[in-house]
């Protein structure tokens, strides 16, 4: 088998195996959808409480010893008790003015007091309001009775108002409860948030530095800088492994040509890590991080400059 065939049969095994994986990230993600739509309007108070209480969660973690659990747990009491009290003391308040009223109608006690004769000196509604106020007075039966379809849809009013505060409240107790596990694994949400950047917002581009206009022929500003410009992480790579050795000289060439040393390094290191999701081993000269070393007698970039010495896998060779 030639080398042409097993590169177009190793091109199309990667584009099933590619085609495969959308269908199913593609189906994952609509059934998520359908699960967590009821629930989006709490997700997104919740990521915004989070954010709002996180220097707040910071101070108390740190008065707890850098214990995030319990400090979520104590935002999220004091963020439920905030929110509860004055909804009891409200419910409160109205079931205790209500009670007189319902028990005088149950007993057939209910009486409205006569209305003063300064009541017909309000502006456009002073008589209408005087008269109705004198009929509940001499008769309160019978203008309930008289006023009983406006009664009905202002106790329906009142009833659907009662209901969707009630949903409020509790929908807003959900956000603070999630808000607070937010907070508690944030340190690890931002983990997660920087690897499915890498992932999604990251560009790999070829070995290409040069762009070619029509109107003004070629153009040696490399593409990787305009893009790490706009704030976009990109990375180098090769497009083979033969390649692979040819990557200095594509990163010096797109410094040389309008791109920073640091951020062309970033290209080489750390950000090509993240957008593979392994920064959390390789990509930095970190503890605990897979590294070879490299002990050189210049700039990075520079054509000029030779290694001194080198470690790989932690001894020097």
């Amino acid at each position: 088998m030639g080398k042409d065939e097993v590169i177009k049969k190793r091109a199309m095994t990667i584009s099933v195996d590619v085609f495969v994986s959308l269908v199913l990230i593609s189906l994952f993600a609509y059934l998520s959808i359908q699960i967590l739509h009821p629930f989006v309007s709490i997700l997104i108070w919740a990521a915004i409480l989070a954010v709002a209480l996180h220097p707040l969660f910071l101070w108390v973690k740190a008065k707890f010893g850098g214990r995030g659990g319990i400090s979520g747990t104590v935002i999220a009491l004091a963020g439920l008790l905030i929110l509860f009290l004055p909804t009891v003391l409200l419910v409160e308040s109205i079931i205790g003015s209500l009670g007189p009223l319902a028990s005088a109608m149950s007993k057939g006690d209910l009486s409205v007091p006569p209305p003063d004769d300064s009541v017909k000196d309000w502006p456009l509604v002073g008589n209408w309001v005087y008269e109705n106020w004198r009929e509940a007075n001499e008769d309160i039966k019978q203008t309930l009775k008289h006023f009983a379809p406006q009664i009905k849809k202002a106790a329906a009013f009142i009833l659907s108002s009662a209901g969707s505060l009630a949903a409020g409240v509790f929908q807003f107790a959900l956000s603070i409860i999630f808000a607070a596990v937010m907070l508690s694994h944030s340190e690890s949400l931002v983990r997660l948030g920087r690897q499915l950047a890498g992932r999604v917002a990251g560009v790999l581009l070829g070995p290409e530095v040069r762009i070619r206009e029509r109107d003004r022929g070629t153009n040696y500003r490399t593409p990787y800088a305009d893009l790490q410009n706009a704030g976009v992480p990109v990375a180098f790579h090769s497009g083979a492994e033969e390649g692979a050795i040819e990557l200095p000289l594509a990163a010096a060439w797109a410094v040389a040509n309008g791109m920073s040393a640091t951020g062309a390094l970033r290209a080489l290191t750390s950000d090509a890590a993240a957008m593979m999701a392994i920064d959390d081993r390789v990509g930095l000269l970190h503890r605990g991080h897979d590294a070879d070393v490299l002990l050189l007698d210049g700039p990075p970039l520079a054509p000029q400059t030779s290694v001194v010495r080198a470690w790989v896998n932690g001894s020097e060779v």
